[in-house]
């Protein structure tokens, strides 16, 4: 019933964005990444750019980038999945007082400048630093931009639409199509602007392009590096004018 409400009354291009396209991007996913991890499993990393040298954009595009973007993963997480017990909460919180609501806005926008700045400053040091630049890839850069250019888009939109009357249209009309992928019955989202459909299918060019590029290891998140002691990197010779700054 889903899919023949989103055949009727859509066009050719709303019916392929919204309800064929988000399934080639995951089937291209979910090959690209097994076939990779199948035959080129040691490609199947970060390739850790700390060991080429430290320098201002690392530390600080790495904490900002990953911390900011966890925050606004897990609040759309909330938003797309949990959504009625969602709108619960972010109403309740919205009646206590005004300045919480402002609160909650406040966070969004500031985990979403942090991921923004975070990695702004990787991509340029993808480029600038000549160690790392040389074990990047065109497909490095591009899923960076491409992830600058959506938390950007996200930002804009929190701006335009926090004085709108319908805050929550997220989750009335994104969640519910997102929900609906995965349940077989996709519902094109209708009362939403260009820029905000924009904003929601760049996620899926995104995760089209991941199993190309280093952004993959997410798949194979290290869970123990949250607890286990520092690396300490040990030199056993001298290193000459070409060998990088090594971290300890």
């Amino acid at each position: 019933m889903g899919l023949q409400d989103s055949i009727v009354g859509s066009t050719n291009i709303e019916f392929f964005f919204f309800v064929i396209f988000p399934y080639l991007a995951i089937l291209t996913c979910i090959i690209g990444s097994f076939l990779r991890y199948r035959y080129h499993q040691y490609t199947y990393s970060a390739l850790s750019s700390q060991f080429f040298g430290s320098d201002k954009f690392a530390g600080w595009g790495l904490r900002l980038g990953h911390y900011g973007i966890f925050i606004i993963l897990f609040g759309h997480f909330l938003a797309m999945v949990f959504t009625e017990p969602y709108l619960a909460l972010k109403d309740a919180i919205g009646h206590i007082h005004p300045i919480f609501k402002l609160l909650l806005d406040g966070i969004r926008i500031i985990a979403g400048l942090a991921a923004l700045i975070g990695f702004l400053l990787l991509i340029i040091r993808h480029v600038v630093n000549p160690y790392v630049r040389k074990i990047t890839t065109p497909m490095d850069i591009t899923i960076l931009i491409l992830l600058f250019i959506q938390i950007a888009s996200g930002i804009i939109l929190i701006v335009l639409y926090l004085p709108s009357n319908d805050p929550n249209w997220f989750s009335k009309e994104v969640a519910p199509w997102f929900q609906g992928i995965f349940l077989l019955q996709p519902k094109i989202p209708k009362n939403i602007s260009f820029f905000a459909k924009f904003h929601i299918l760049l996620p899926f060019f995104i995760l089209m392009f991941l199993p190309f590029g280093r952004l993959v290891h997410i798949f194979t998140f290290p869970a123990l590096y949250l607890i286990r002691p520092y690396q300490v990197v040990i030199w056993y010779r001298k290193r000459g004018k070409d060998c990088p700054q090594v971290n300890k």
